[in-house]
């Protein structure tokens, strides 16, 4: 009997959930309104959580061996055997199968965006998982498109079609994925050893990876500003980014400096996905009429209220210790 819990834990539930958001904000930012078809975007809905849901399993699936060695990942539903393998991988691909006939009921998606979710999945599933990631140390850049992917469609369902604007919101997600993944594998870089799998901060060691850390860091940042200067947005987007890099910025640079106890690398994981949230919330906010972009903004931060709040708290006592 399938478990379903088990099986809902499997999709990795807040990773699928913050892609999701990342596609939700995209597409109002593209729209610029609130404006929308409730049953397209619902469709729509169904369409990226089926995919990411999907990829995600597959993932699990393909790397249950590797996962059973690691201590962050043998409690898997798969590896700990709360899930069988072959009902995992039946789950993953009717997940994956489902988007097809409601893709066919929506016959205004540009095909440009069914390519781009195509290439999302593609390099997630084949290229890093299959391919690259046990591979060489620079296996997590092939998921930058498959991050960027949910932003990309969202943009060209709600625009039409995808301009700079909004490939540079893909490219910033595209730059913060590798950033996420390696901030993760520098605190947890014996797990990796363990499974033999050559993540950058492992093969290259801690003192050079803080440099690609923190470099990448400084391009999110910079990347961020880029809509700024373009003329796409306003002064209330600069003032978000420029707040949320700055407290980015400084938990890069004493991460930078603490080498032995990796406690700031642990942080700068956690903030990197309210930070990018954040930029995408600040970005809708200068958009459309404030009272609409605060509702909607209430709504995300309510489902991820614990997750944006505990890396601030915990920045603030760490920063009283080390005062």
């Amino acid at each position: 009997m399938i478990n379903p819990w088990s099986s809902f834990n499997a999709t990795k539930p807040k990773i699928t959930l913050g892609l999701y958001m990342l596609f939700l904000l995209s597409y109002f930012i593209s729209r610029a309104s609130f404006n929308v078809d409730p049953a397209f975007l619902i469709l729509n809905s169904v369409i990226v959580l089926s995919v990411l849901s999907g990829a995600n399993i597959l993932n699990s699936y393909l790397d249950r061996d590797v996962d059973s060695l690691m201590a962050r990942t043998k409690r898997r539903p798969i590896p700990s055997g709360a899930l069988k393998p072959g009902t995992a991988l039946t789950i993953g691909l009717i997940l994956l199968a489902t988007p097809t006939p409601l893709l066919l009921l929506l016959r205004s998606i540009p095909a440009e965006a069914f390519l781009l979710g195509l290439l999302g999945l593609v390099s997630y599933i084949v290229a890093y998982t299959m391919v690259l990631k046990r591979r060489t140390r620079l296996n997590v850049l092939a998921t930058a498109p498959a991050v960027a992917s949910p932003v990309w469609y969202g943009w060209m369902i709600g625009r039409g079609y995808l301009d700079l604007q909004g490939f540079i919101l893909g490219l910033l997600i595209a730059i913060w994925g590798p950033l996420h993944f390696w901030c993760l594998a520098m605190v947890f870089s014996e797990d990796y050893r363990r499974a033999k799998i050559p993540m950058m901060p492992l093969s290259v060691g801690r003192g050079k990876a803080r440099w690609h850390i923190f470099i990448l860091t400084l391009l999110l940042i910079t990347t961020s500003l880029t809509p700024m200067a373009l003329g796409f947005n306003g002064r209330l987007y600069l003032a978000g980014a420029l707040l949320l890099g700055g407290i980015l910025t400084y938990v890069a640079v004493k991460a930078f400096f603490d080498l032995r106890t990796l406690k700031w690398y642990w942080l700068l994981y956690k903030l990197t996905t309210p930070y990018i949230l954040g930029i995408l919330m600040v970005a809708l906010l200068d958009v459309v009429s404030p009272v609409e972009g605060l509702i909607l903004i209430a709504v995300l931060l309510t489902a991820y209220l614990a997750w944006l709040l505990k890396p601030l708290v915990k920045l603030v006592k760490l920063h009283m210790r080390a005062g």
